[in-house]
């Protein structure tokens, strides 16, 4: 009773507690992230309208039983569960994959009292029991079940995140590391993360400035692994910035470990950074580009419509290349123009 108490006080109970801290670092704070749950909502609502069924194996697609058995991905696969919660999915599913569906909620809920330690965890649990509750579509006998299951999840959850940082390590000093590995560690960071660290202290600060460049090439090609722009070193992180302030849509800020193909309908969990995505046949400059929860539930939603309904084949990959890869290809191309001028110039 506690642990609840202290969180509504927060405001963390009630959906302005938690629609209000989504700009600062929420569940899906880019405005791309509503415009793919808006995607995979019409999606949904186009299969069902077809009379469409997903079978078990499409389902097996998702591999959200693969997510969630592993912490680092955990919560996107619980984000990934909670959208298609929200699209009614169990609409248009067929028995098995409904039946498979509700297991890995099940699943989910049981494990928040293992992986959920963050404020993070406990939004995306507050928001699977509000669509649980909301959800028409589960049966009732089902609906109780999850609800108990969600309730001992959140008082474990909160008991978590109220207890964290009061242990008789949480004020004791940051354990050395020599600086190459302090830059190993930090080359697997996002552009905010990276900031974070460089306020740690001042050895931190500086292993951040001496490898700047090196981050931010590497976030660059993380990122877009097809398209690489040729700058120069020391105008890495002003390229990376340029381009994630006018194509939000794939320079986002949420490094998660899904990658995907928006043209082959690529998707998987990237649990090996140092083994980059391949996948034969498909030549898209944007192949195994990192996906966000939206994006991933989109993309499954996606296949299944094209390949269920011939005459929308291509549309989908048609409307993301005229809005996100064609001007992030024509922008580097003027950047090499550009560069050219400027070596003509110096020649004369």
């Amino acid at each position: 009773v506690g642990s609840t108490r202290r969180w509504r006080a927060r405001g963390g109970d009630g959906a302005r507690g938690v629609e209000g801290r989504a700009g600062r670092g929420g569940l899906m704070p880019s405005r791309w992230e509503e415009a793919w749950k808006e995607a995979a909502a019409r999606n949904v609502e186009e299969l069902e309208a077809a009379g469409v069924r997903v079978s078990e194996a499409e389902y097996a697609r998702l591999d959200a039983g693969g997510g969630l058995s592993r912490e680092e991905t955990f919560l996107d696969a619980s984000c990934e569960l909670l959208l298609l919660l929200r699209a009614r999915f169990l609409g248009i599913a067929s028995k098995s994959a409904a039946r498979g569906f509700v297991e890995n909620l099940e699943e989910c809920l049981a494990l928040f009292a293992d992986h959920g330690n963050s404020e993070k965890a406990l939004q995306t649990l507050l928001e699977l029991q509000r669509a649980i509750e909301g959800s028409e579509d589960l049966p009732s006998k089902r609906k109780r079940t999850l609800r108990a299951v969600a309730r001992k999840a959140f008082f474990a959850t909160a008991r978590a995140v109220d207890s964290k940082g009061d242990g008789p390590a949480a004020g004791a000093a940051l354990p050395f590391l020599p600086p190459t590995v302090l830059s190993h560690a930090f080359r697997h960071l996002s552009p905010l993360d990276l900031a974070r660290c460089a306020c740690v202290s001042r050895e931190w600060r500086g292993v951040v400035a001496v490898g700047e460049p090196r981050f931010f090439r590497e976030l660059h090609r993380k990122v877009c692994p097809l398209v690489d722009n040729g700058a120069a070193p020391d105008r890495w992180k002003k390229t990376y910035l340029e381009k994630a302030t006018a194509h939000g849509l794939v320079f986002h800020r949420d490094f998660s470990l899904r990658r995907g193909c928006m043209k082959c309908f690529y998707l998987e969990w990237w649990v090996h950074p140092s083994r980059p995505p391949q996948r034969e046949g498909c030549l898209c400059g944007m192949h195994g580009v990192p996906f966000t929860s939206a994006m991933a539930v989109a993309v499954f939603l996606a296949e299944i419509l094209e390949r269920a309904l011939p005459g929308r084949a291509g549309k989908t990959y048609f409307t993301y290349w005229s809005k996100a890869i064609q001007p992030l290809l024509l922008s580097n191309d003027d950047d090499d123009d550009d560069s050219d001028d400027d070596d003509s110039d110096s020649d004369s």
